[in-house]
């Protein structure tokens, strides 16, 4: 099985070489079973070419676009392109996660649970460790998010949608695509009436905290 990744970027070119570096290595016995898409927003910047020239073999495609398009948009069209490879499954992966765990250390016990758990529309993978801060509430239904465990490393959780790392079923992707925001994207996953899964591992961890600010779903410099 293949699951194409794509990767969204925007002038960070440091970013974007320790998300893909971290993930190339660690991640280096099964990389034949992650495609790697990259789209490049803004046009080429200087940097960003440069990484681009040290990772192009490992790269399937690079789409470019000469706007900024924006979170949501630019997730729109990353992984509208990724769900051209016609595969069952898709990722997501921003230019500002740095790998800390190998997936191909659990991405068998992934494509099992999506077999086992017809419920589960989509599983997130950024680290979850002691310290590691992530949302207590659903934003939708404002409820606590509450996690069942269901394999050694994945639990089933009532969690809401997000622009994360994570692998979604692409027949659950083509039916909430387009996004206006993340928002909506929230409420168009919960409308399906289906579960989220978390993997408990440290595949993923934020590096952007010194990121370009977000005004009215564009990053500016």
């Amino acid at each position: 099985m293949k699951i194409p990744v794509g990767i969204l970027t925007y002038k960070r070119a440091a970013y974007l070489k320790r998300t893909v570096e971290s993930f190339l290595d660690l991640n280096s016995d099964r990389l034949e079973m992650f495609p790697l898409i990259l789209l490049v927003q803004g046009g080429y910047d200087k940097n960003t070419d440069l990484v681009i020239d040290e990772y192009y073999h490992f790269f399937n495609r690079i789409l470019i676009s000469k706007e900024n398009l924006g979170c949501a948009e630019g997730y729109n069209e990353i992984m509208g392109y990724s769900l051209m490879k016609n595969t069952e499954l898709v990722m997501h992966l921003q230019d500002d996660w740095e790998s800390r765990d190998s997936l191909a250390n659990y991405i068998d016990e992934i494509i099992e649970l999506f077999e086992k758990h017809e419920d589960i529309g989509y599983i997130r993978l950024r680290a979850w460790r002691l310290g590691t801060r992530v949302c207590g509430r659903n934003r939708i239904t404002k409820k606590g998010i509450s996690y069942d465990k269901v394999s050694d490393n994945i639990a089933k959780t009532t969690a809401h949608y997000t622009f994360n790392p994570t692998i979604i079923r692409s027949s659950v992707l083509k039916q909430i695509l387009p996004f206006t925001e993340e928002l909506d994207a929230m409420g168009k996953y919960h409308n399906l009436n289906m579960k989220a899964a978390q993997l408990y591992a440290n595949c993923f961890r934020h590096i952007g905290e010194a990121r370009a600010f977000i005004s009215k779903g564009v990053w500016v410099k």
